[in-house]
């Protein structure tokens, strides 16, 4: 149930006289308790709540919005008004959480994409004539740095995703529990996110400016869907720049819901249930293709599925040789490829699949 954030301590609605009829009347006996939802607030304290399947236009303090639910429990008064005295003013964790996003939810393009945006727009910018271009090709050089390398390893995506600007306010507070100025610029120094805000408050206004602040807004996105994952107790989802041709895609490493797992079976020696991992990435010139990796303790068990059945084929037939590349020499590697369905391939539709946003409206699209 999304709740209601009150902006008075009274947390009542009165519905109009003219609205309780006799059908209404019926329905509004003191004592009761009754589930609602928001229609329309048109402002100005007023109100158009609907109670069962009566429409009922009325008048409050609270701030509602269209879409909400709630619960109230009727008061009748002596003189025959009507009082929806509201039960709970909700979680005002979730209702600070349901702002952001719906603060940044209209700009929540893939972080690949708002990077490489920002840096061709950067690079626009450095081919002007002019000087003092330093900052600029410094922010251009530090987006860079937060690409991942196809040839780098695993504790390199490890440091990458620690500077990825998706915990930076993580470190500031790690930092500030430490003390220390030295503490807190080691936080700041290096991460995605601190590199872009300070560019945001360094420029003037333009449309390098805009693109800095569509990039932060795209990497906030990130940030409050994971938000939202840990509400309904789900695992986070990690998404870093992949270079892709001239430019980046979005990489997206996951743990598979239980769900998944428990459909696709199997169980790790000793009964123990393998680590398990999802990847998933889109080229523009190869497609879109998930990865899914079990680790045992003797080995490690790779599933591709790829939107194009050639590259499949061509996974199949290098299968040799990208085994011998993930191989550490203390498990075997077992390499499987085919060709997908657009459903089973999209990490992209899963990592949208939230139950929070599925109980929660996020826009009001009744126009």
């Amino acid at each position: 149930m999304e709740p209601i954030v009150a902006s008075t301590v009274s947390h009542v609605i009165r519905p109009a006289a003219a609205a309780v009829k006799a059908d209404l009347a019926a329905v509004l006996k003191d004592g009761r308790i009754l589930a609602g939802e928001v229609l329309a607030s048109p402002g100005n304290g007023t109100v158009l709540i609907a109670i069962g399947r009566h429409q009922v236009p009325a008048e409050t303090n609270l701030l509602l919005e269209p879409g909400q639910h709630f619960l109230v429990l009727v008061q009748v008064q002596e003189k025959g008004g009507v009082l929806l005295t509201l039960l709970g003013a909700g979680d005002p964790d979730e209702a600070a959480l349901l702002a952001a996003l719906r603060g940044v939810i209209g700009e929540d393009r893939p972080v690949g994409e708002c990077l490489a945006a920002l840096a061709a727009r950067l690079r626009a910018e450095l081919r002007a004539p002019g000087e003092g271009f330093d900052g600029l090709r410094a922010l251009l050089a530090g987006l860079e740095a937060h690409a991942a390398a196809p040839e780098g390893n695993g504790s390199e995506l490890a440091r990458l995703l620690a500077r990825s600007g998706l915990f930076y306010e993580a470190a500031l507070l790690a930092a500030a529990r430490g003390g220390g100025v030295a503490a807190l610029l080691a936080a700041l120094g290096g991460d995605l996110k601190g590199e872009l805000l300070a560019a945001l408050a360094s420029l003037p206004e333009g449309d390098l400016r805009e693109a800095v602040r569509k990039a932060l807004a795209g990497l906030e996105s990130e940030q409050l869907l994971n938000l939202a994952r840990q509400r309904s107790g789900e695992p986070p989802v990690w998404s870093f720049p992949f270079p892709d041709g001239d430019g980046w895609t979005t990489a997206r490493l996951l743990v598979p819901r239980r769900q998944e797992r428990d459909a696709e079976g199997g169980e790790g020696e000793g009964g123990e249930e393998p680590a398990r991992l999802v990847l998933g990435v889109s080229f523009t010139g190869l497609g879109a293709m998930r990865i899914e990796l079990a680790r045992a303790e003797s080995l490690l068990a790779v599933r591709i599925l790829a939107a194009r059945e050639d590259v499949a084929a061509r996974i199949r037939a290098d299968a040799g040789e990208l085994a011998r590349l993930l191989g550490d020499g203390a498990r075997e590697v077992a390499i499987f490829a085919r060709a997908g369905t657009p459903a089973e391939v999209s990490v992209a539709a899963h990592a949208l699949d939230i139950p929070f946003l599925r109980e929660h409206h996020l826009m009001d699209v009744s126009g």
